[in-house]
Order: C-alpha cells, then structure tokens, then sequence
C-alpha cells in the first residue's frame, strides 16, 4: 500500500508516493499543467486557471506513475493547493468557471454596497 501526496500549484502539478512500511518516498512526479492563462486588463492582472485542463493533466499523471509502481493499494490521497483563489463548482463537483487565482488582482477596486 502506498500514500499519495499531491500539490497543484500555480503552474506545475506535483505526486508524491509514499511507502506505508517503511514509510519512505517512492517516486516524485512533477510537471507543468499549463491549465494557467494571464493577461493584463484594466482592472488589473487576470489570472486564472482552467480546471478541466488541470483535472485532465493529473489523472494523466497520476495514471503514468501507479502502472510503474505496481498498481499499489493506494491507502490515502493529501491535497495541497493555493491559498486566497477560489473555484466555482455545479452541484454534480464540475467546474463551471476557470478558478481565479491568489494571483489575480482584478478584484482590488470591486466595491460592495448594501451589506
């Protein structure tokens, strides 16, 4: 059995398998999603990231490296992401918009009323 680590970063998609015993690293896996688009517009630094890309690319990679272990028993899967982004989601967990990034700035001058 092994345990999988993965990071989905701002530009790169990263897999980490773990031994269960002895706990010790595996393989590690890293490659760029390029699931990332940026532009400058008038509000600011648009950065956003598509998730059906990035939802394509780590399946792929993480199909690629189970076949070259073994096909383990995969016992547990950590999640790590950005922080500050946000991404909209239907009620059957597809994305229905690219997520916005920590990096983006267009929000800076939005303004809420009312509340």
């Amino acid at each position: 059995m092994i345990h999988l680590g993965i990071d989905i970063g701002t530009t790169s998609l990263a897999v980490a398998a773990i031994g269960a015993e002895p706990p010790q690293v595996i393989a590690v896996r890293s490659v760029p999603h390029n699931a990332g688009s940026q532009k400058a517009v008038v509000e600011g630094l648009e950065c956003r990231l598509d998730l059906n890309i990035l939802q394509a690319r780590l399946v792929e990679m993480v199909g690629d490296l189970l076949p070259q272990l073994g096909n383990p028993a995969i016992g547990s899967i950590g999640i790590t992401g950005q922080m500050h982004g946000f991404a909209l989601l239907d009620a059957s967990g597809r994305a229905v918009a690219p997520a916005w990034t920590w990096q983006d700035t267009t929000v800076l001058g939005m303004t809420f009323s009312g509340m």
